[in-house]
């Protein structure tokens, strides 16, 4: 049996393709033996979360707020804000938050978060947060109870802080 040399080149070629596919997937392979030794289990993510949760909150709370120290150097949403860095988050909570939202305080319902997604990358999380203050312009106390979506970077800065919707 004869192979002409068009045979030869695809056999060639299949040969190339059959190398090419075996190393992807053994990328793929050790990928996903890397990803499962090294990174963190849901609880562990959950508890992170909760620990930039409780940074946020305090710094609110406190009035000692430091956009720097919670926010990652990009942040795609703040409530209302799109595509704004840390220093214009501090702007806004030192000049006109702490201006409108008098004695603020609030808390996040940790029993509420939910971790959506968490990769190398970071975390997606949706919480509950209960608002007391203030409120300067309507000259009156209020209480609202948000359900807010989160995304943290691996450094478990905010790089998105959204209010989903109110609940009450």
């Amino acid at each position: 049996m004869k192979i002409s040399g068009k045979e030869v080149s695809v056999l060639k070629l299949i040969t190339v393709i059959g190398t090419v596919v075996g190393a992807i997937l053994s990328s793929i392979q050790l990928y996903e033996f890397a990803c499962n030794k090294f990174s963190l289990s849901e609880a562990e993510v959950k508890q992170k979360a909760t620990a930039a949760l409780l940074e946020y909150q305090t710094a609110i709370n406190t009035q000692n707020f430091d956009a720097y120290k919670l926010f990652d150097s990009r942040v795609e949403r703040f409530i209302t804000m799109k595509n704004v860095t840390p220093a214009e988050i501090n702007e806004y909570i030192n000049n006109s938050y702490y201006a409108e939202f008098i004695n603020p305080t609030i808390t996040f319902d940790m029993n509420s978060i939910t971790v959506n997604r968490f990769d190398k990358n970071g975390v997606e999380i949706e919480v509950i947060q209960n608002d007391d203050f203030y409120r300067y312009s309507k000259k009156r106390k209020e209480r609202h109870k948000t359900h807010l979506k989160i995304i943290l970077n691996k450094d478990y800065k905010i790089k998105l802080f959204d209010l989903y919707r109110i609940i009450k």
